[in-house]
């Protein structure tokens, strides 16, 4: 398996050793290598060397004794000894044996006994192949936690870092409380490590000192990189400008740009292309007030692109957050404002061009809302779970009191769950997404009546949605059309053909994916994925048929890094393909020729 090497006799010799340890490591401690052939081929350039192992009878577990918690109570005893990964009766195997002390520890370390060791021994008898495994712990004291005391933030407010403590003097000790802390800490931004230290001596009330790092106050950070996807390719710069701590009170602030020059749908096919972007200044202040409020504002400025229409214009944008439950659950809400003005808008020979008001380039696009929403978040993993739930519901209301010309209601609940099979290296992700977008007046002037603000509304699409469609396809589609000179000089309006995507106002996201985790690169997991897509978005509620969604087919790769995975993937369409028009002269199905799409992107579909 891995290639041709120089033959080397004691390397041989060394390699039986090493098969005969792996053997007795699971059980069989009489695993010999019976046959040891080396056959020269080639005329000597070459030789194979052939094994034959007997492994003989296993060696079964016939007792297993845990010693050293006599004095804690019967239930504790019971709870920490339960379902240990090697059993009477079973083949021994030294990992699960290995594994049975750590889990002992980290049990009792979860209630409370910080100091908990556990050492372990094996009796082989070989003659009758049986094993006795004994587990002796000390559990220590059962720990409370102490005063705690920072070293190394001399210059940062002690007080909003003491809020940052996920414990209160007195309270047991738990590591998850530890973890949790460790975490908030991180999430400042303004500490390179962070070291929670229990004095070295068990004992009952434990002092705690924090130990921490800061990181340089002011960052700049410069990068590159690349989008391509079926019917959207970019390249963009990236650079972020950070000042932390910003005149005190653990303040952030940030200036973001990122400049992107994009090609639809392929740059040796363009139908569209200019350059893009967005620049954004945000002002973060955590624990607003010493309530655990964090608060923020922040002012971009957007050039954007899409297969309708270009526009450009202001965004602000203000908002308060909050974590509760051991910061599982995470609550908030912002006000948004939106000024845009468009141009290059595509024009249409159907549905009074439903892109909706404000698009013809003349009357400014003002749009306002408030966001709530509500996370819960119980993965094991931000980056890549394998276990656990996340739920999200997000609601926007829209109102000319607040600031625009829309009346505008949209919700959207979004949940994933995430199941190892048997492994953590194997794991069935499932998502369930449902969007819809209600107009809550009869539009405004310019535009159709009960028009939903185009920005608003709802695409899939992509490596983050529907695989199986290319960026934003998956939406209600109308025929270009464009003015054109007979010889008599005469205009007429002719289709050119172009399918473009106009968003709609309802639309379901069901998705199931496999992730198998194949072998490391440089410390990181590489990921074979198969998943299957089926959703669908329409103009209308009433439109929208569990028995008649998109469906695709599709596999990837994912190689997981610090930031995130960097995903490869491509997705068949399994229906829907028809080619034809409705009566009111719209397609029957998005992008009807196209039968693949792929996808190359920073980040998972979920």
């Amino acid at each position: 398996m891995g290639g041709r090497r120089w033959y080397d006799p004691a390397a041989r010799d060394e390699d039986l050793r090493r098969v005969e340890r792996y053997y007795s490591s699971r059980g069989f401690f009489s695993a010999r290598a019976t046959d040891d052939a080396v056959t020269d081929t080639r005329r000597g350039r070459a030789v194979d060397v052939r094994l034959r192992i007997d492994e003989g009878r296993p060696t079964q577990v016939v007792a297993i004794e845990v010693r050293g918690l006599e004095p804690l109570p019967e239930a504790l005893r019971r709870a920490v000894t339960s379902h240990l990964p090697l059993r009477a009766g079973r083949r021994f195997d030294y990992g699960a044996y290995d594994a049975g002390k750590s889990l002992l520890c980290g049990r009792l370390k979860a209630r409370g006994y910080a100091y908990a060791k556990c050492e372990g021994r094996v009796t082989v008898d070989r003659d009758q192949r049986a094993a006795r495994v004994g587990y002796r712990i000390v559990p220590g004291p059962l720990v409370r936690m102490g005063r705690t005391k920072f070293i190394g933030a001399s210059r940062l407010p002690l007080d909003k870092l003491d809020h940052a403590i996920a414990w209160k003097e007195g309270d047991q000790f738990r590591p998850e409380a530890i973890a949790r802390t460790r975490a908030r800490l991180f999430h400042h931004q303004v500490f390179a490590t962070v070291e929670i230290i229990l004095p070295e001596e068990p004992t009952a009330l434990a002092p705690i000192t924090i130990q921490v790092t800061p990181t340089q106050r002011r960052e700049l950070r410069l990068g590159a990189g690349v989008g391509v996807d079926q019917r959207w390719q970019e390249v963009h710069l990236f650079s972020r400008w950070a000042w932390r701590n910003f005149l005190g009170g653990l303040r952030d602030l940030e200036v973001r740009l990122q400049p992107k020059f994009v090609t639809i749908p392929t740059a040796w096919a363009v139908e569209r292309r200019g350059f893009a972007g967005k620049g954004e200044l945000q002002l973060t202040q955590p624990d607003l007030w010493a309530s655990g409020i964090t608060a923020f504002g922040m002012f971009s400025y957007e050039l954007g692109l899409q297969e309708g229409y270009r526009y450009h214009g202001p965004r602000l944008q203000l908002g308060a957050d909050r974590t509760f439950w051991r910061d599982r659950l995470r609550g908030g809400l912002s006000w948004n404002f939106q000024y845009l003005r468009f141009f290059e808008v595509t024009t249409f020979d159907a549905f009074d061009n439903p892109l909706g008001v404000g698009i013809d380039g003349s009357t400014p696009y003002r749009l306002a809302w408030i966001e709530p929403f509500l996370q819960l978040d119980w993965r094991d993993d931000l980056i890549d779970p394998r276990t656990g739930l996340f739920a999200e519901l997000r609601v926007e209301l829209g109102l000319p009191p607040l600031g625009g010309r829309f009346s505008y209601f949209k919700v959207t609940p979004d949940l994933r769950g995430y199941v190892p099979l048997g492994t953590k290296r194997l794991v069935l992700a499932l998502r369930a997404m449902f969007s819809q977008l209600l107009a809550l007046d009869d539009g405004v002037a310019g535009g159709p009546e009960e028009s939903s603000p185009v920005t608003r509304r709802i695409w899939f699409g992509g490596a983050t949605s529907h695989r199986a469609f290319g960026y934003r396809r998956l939406s209600p589609q109308v025929v270009e059309t464009k003015q054109v000179r007979r010889p008599d000089g005469v205009t007429e309006t002719v289709e050119t053909g172009r399918l473009i995507p106009v968003g709609g106002d309802s639309a379901l996201l069901l998705s199931a994916e496999l992730r198998l985790r194949t072998f490391k690169i440089f410390e990181h997991w590489l990921q074979v994925i198969t998943f299957l897509d089926a959703g669908d978005v329409v103009q209308e509620f009433d439109a929208l048929a569990l028995n008649a969604l998109h469906l695709g087919l599709g596999t990837g790769l994912q190689y997981q890094t610090p930031i995130g995975s960097l995903g490869l993937a491509t997705g068949l369409r399994l229906n829907r393909q028809r080619a034809g028009r409705t009566t009111a002269g719209r397609p029957l199905d998005p992008d009807p020729h196209d039968a693949f799409a792929f996808h190359l992107t920073l980040g998972g579909a979920f």
